[in-house]
């Protein structure tokens, strides 16, 4: 549609053609080769099937790679040299990348919501319907057939409210860190007035979800106190678990608190061991 198409060129594409269309694919492609005075394009990345395929390969230059991402008609070798036989091919099943290497998969997940919280990068649009709407889902398979939404689809479906009475509070221990901010936001989306962040290292002012925070704190919307604390120090700890005792009634902790010292085995030691241990036993 001619807004997927303005939508892809206002993030920087510069050439769109459709997916749907052999005829079209096969013009434009001719095109965009020719605006862009080259005789073959170095790499292919494809999700497409059918006679999309041969056609994609056509395109690229000698020696250029062809990415499958789609998990159906892989080709064989022999099926391969029918179309090109001076060409990469790579099959990428990322389900498999994920599940091989899962702390790869959590280190690249956690750069991009830093990028995202730094505003690097946009997220993609969504539309979310909600199942406790009776019309919700219907709407929601609807809206995906019409073929015209950018970006995905959600059904959602909230959890039952938190219910709590005026002097209930929620403790979170690592509640200054990334983690921390994001179950505190949670919180106080399920009805949470008070909340008690503890941490030992000081709030992102600049993060997105702390931004959020502080601006329902000075409205008065919710009570929000940051305590300084180092929860392997447990003398520190219970004078301060008493002080909010006495003013509050806490009604659950989450604990979010820890320290990262990703290294290998061999070159772990007591010291970097434990620093990663306490905090999670003790605290706990």
């Amino acid at each position: 549609s001619i807004k997927k198409v303005e939508y892809l060129k206002s993030i920087g594409i510069k050439f769109v053609s459709s997916s749907r269309d052999y005829t079209k694919f096969s013009q434009d492609m001719k095109y965009f080769m020719s605006e862009l005075n080259i005789d073959g394009v170095d790499i292919v990345i494809n999700s497409l099937v059918g006679e999309f395929i041969p056609l994609s390969m056509k395109f690229l230059k000698r020696n250029g790679t062809f990415i499958e991402l789609g998990k159906r008609e892989i080709l064989s070798e022999n099926q391969l040299k029918e179309i090109r036989t001076d060409i990469n091919y790579q099959t990428v099943e990322f389900d498999k990348l994920v599940e091989n290497d899962i702390v790869w998969f959590q280190n690249l997940l956690q750069e991009i919501m830093i990028d995202i919280n730094k505003g690097k990068i946009q997220p993609i649009p969504t539309k979310v319907f909600s199942i406790q709407d009776k019309s919700g889902i219907i709407d929601g398979f609807r809206y995906i057939q019409h073929a015209n939404h950018i970006g995905k689809v959600i059904l959602s479906n909230p959890s039952t409210s938190i219910s709590s009475c005026g002097k209930d509070a929620y403790i979170i221990t690592g509640g200054m860190g990334s983690l921390g901010l994001v179950v505190a936001n949670w919180l106080v989306e399920e009805g949470t007035k008070n909340i008690i962040l503890m941490g030992r290292s000081s709030i992102d002012f600049e993060n997105k979800f702390a931004i959020k925070l502080l601006e329902l704190s000075e409205k008065g919307k919710i009570n929000l106190e940051m305590l300084k604390c180092n929860i392997c120090d447990l003398n520190s700890l219970f004078n301060i678990i008493n002080k909010i005792k006495g003013k509050y009634n806490i009604r659950a902790i989450i604990h979010a608190a820890g320290v990262l010292n990703d290294a290998s085995i061999l070159s772990q030691t007591d010291s970097t061991f434990l620093s990663t241990f306490l905090p999670k036993s003790i605290g706990a």
